[in-house]
């Protein structure tokens, strides 16, 4: 997580980049090692997430939508493993809701999809969260960034 220090305004996102692409390469060697089994590949798509969001602040689309993508592959790979994971549910809503940033100014549909499902995720997770104001504060940052 030191990458997050880089992705301030006054960070070096270049640096975050590389910690972050070193940190994606172990991840993938330790899941690897492990069968590729839900649990290890999160730690991947967890790199590939916040390698995402870097690239989002370098305004850098493709390669934002390249490892978002393969971050919600990843994340809806672990949904079907554990249906009522909280984890897995909030994960994936918040890399959809990501890649639906990028996919707004050139495909509203995929989008407004990518939204629709975040947001749905989201509201299914409201039931079962213990700490419903975390769920409900990311909930509203998709809602908005939704335009509702």
């Amino acid at each position: 997580k030191l990458a997050y220090i880089f992705m301030t305004p006054s960070g070096d996102l270049d640096e975050a980049v590389a910690i972050l692409t070193e940190a994606l390469g172990d991840a993938e060697a330790l899941a690897e090692a492990a069968g590729r089994t839900g649990p290890a590949l999160e730690k991947v798509s967890w790199c590939e997430q916040n390698l995402g969001s870097a690239r989002i602040h370098q305004k850098r689309f493709v390669d934002a939508e390249r490892h978002l993508r393969r971050s919600a592959a990843l994340r809806r790979d672990r949904l079907r493993e554990v249906p009522h994971d909280l984890d897995a549910r909030v994960s994936l809503a918040m890399t959809l809701s990501n890649l639906a940033l990028i996919e707004g100014s050139g495909r509203p549909e995929a989008a407004e999809a990518d939204f629709a499902e975040a947001a749905a995720l989201l509201e299914s997770a409201l039931g079962d969260a213990p700490d419903v104001a975390t769920i409900q504060t990311t909930l509203c940052d998709v809602l908005h960034n939704w335009g509702n």
